[in-house]
């Protein structure tokens, strides 16, 4: 089988591990052991297994909304696992139905909130949030999720010192991997490296059994750590150690062809890109690739991606920008467009990463004054990356970016 086409969303650390905790299903006899599934392919057809046993259960008890609730659920662990714009859809159809089946003031708040939060669609999380809250019965796991999430919104939002508090009370409240990966990662994106990787290494101490998809992404992450560092070779062990968990994940793939291409080792590159782009459909691929290549070659995947990152953006809009912001800011000559794409996605999530693009936006478009007030506003929060450094040196110069981020 070869796995179905998608179109890849950017990677939203925070959300995705969630997708893999508690993945197995004892209702369901078409679930395997998380154990038992060591490849990207049998994990898809463990999912797909789980869609299809929902589906059935669903449709038999079409009063019942929870049916609904667990296949919304599903669907949107497999979206998270391919990146495929249609299983959010179908995650959105069946949370619809649930709420359409459920009394008023009943329905699964909280996992409309994790999708809406997934999608880039911030201003409807905390309104679900806080409905959820208010339930008579509601447990520390269930309390930490609902703190944790507003955190992750209050982390895009810029709101760090928020989002810090937030992500503490969930840890206190419930101390998971769910809860020691988002505070992780919000060391990680506040500069402190060591920290993230410590807490990490405590969420791993915390799984159970083999759970190949959790271990593989913490792998991934340690991995996204050393290339923050520019340790490229400790980046692709650690990526070599995620894909001995879970082969031919196009995620960890990915990152590994990224490497290869740093490091001069363009063939491979190449080789790992096509198979992607042939796998995947993604339009962040055959940008990686025009990179690669030259001439006819080139125009052709410019013209490939352009045409894909159009679809994801008339689809989910908020959910594509980020990657085709980054895609266009290379490829795209129309400086104009770019610059209204890294407004709006800044106008829903004004945190240091969508400030990096803008600012990135303003640089090349000319507009070296609004470049400048940008970049200096991220550089005053506690938010801060290579990404932001590198950028900071291209608009003010190393000096002027110490001063300013002193």
């Amino acid at each position: 089988m070869s796995v179905q086409r998608l179109i890849a969303i950017p990677l939203l650390i925070l959300v995705v591990v969630s997708a893999f905790i508690g993945a197995g299903n004892d209702e369901n006899p078409a679930a395997q052991s998380p154990d038992s599934v060591e490849n990207y392919e049998s994990i898809w057809h463990e999912t797909t297994g789980e869609i299809e046993f929902w589906t059935a259960r669903a449709e038999g008890r079409p009063d019942v909304w929870s049916s609904r609730e667990r296949l919304a659920a599903v669907y949107l662990r497999r979206a998270k696992l391919t990146g495929d714009f249609s299983d959010y859809m179908a995650a959105e159809r069946a949370l619809t139905a649930a709420f359409d089946q459920a009394e008023p003031g009943a329905g699964p708040f909280l996992l409309r909130a994790r999708l809406n939060f997934t999608l880039h669609r911030l201003d409807l999380v905390e309104p679900d949030l806080g409905i959820e809250e208010q339930r008579v019965l509601l447990d520390n796991r269930t309390r930490a999720a609902v703190e944790g999430m507003r955190a992750d919104v209050a982390f895009h939002r810029g709101r760090y010192g928020d989002a810090k508090a937030g992500y503490e009370t969930a840890l206190r409240l419930h101390r998971s991997v769910d809860s020691l990966c988002r505070i992780a990662h919000f060391y990680w994106k506040t500069g402190e490296l060591e920290t993230a990787e410590v807490l990490y290494d405590q969420a791993e101490s915390l799984i159970q059994g083999k759970a190949v998809m959790l271990r593989a992404w913490l792998d991934l992450q340690r991995g996204l750590l050393d290339l923050d560092r520019r340790a490229l070779g400790e980046a692709l062990a650690h990526y070599r150690d995620a894909d001995q968990h879970v082969g031919q994940w196009w995620l960890v793939e990915e990152h590994m062809a990224e490497i290869y291409a740093l490091t001069g080792a363009a063939p491979k590159a190449r080789s790992m890109y096509e198979d992607l782009v042939a796998r995947t459909g993604s339009p962040e691929f055959m940008g990686a690739l025009a990179k690669l290549v030259e001439g006819r070659e080139k125009r052709h995947w410019l013209r490939q991606a352009d045409l894909a990152y159009q679809n994801r953006l008339s689809i989910y809009p908020e959910a594509a920008l980020g990657h085709a912001i980054q895609y266009a800011l290379i490829h795209v000559p129309d400086h104009g467009r770019v610059v209204q794409w890294a407004t709006q996605n800044f106008q829903l999530r004004p945190g240091g990463e969508a400030g990096v693009l803008l600012a990135q936006a303003y640089h090349r478009a000319g507009r070296i004054s609004e470049a400048r007030a940008t970049i200096e506003a991220v550089l005053a929060t506690p938010y801060s990356t290579p990404d932001l450094r590198q950028t900071a040196d291209l608009i003010l110069g190393p000096a002027d970016r110490r001063s300013s981020s002193d």
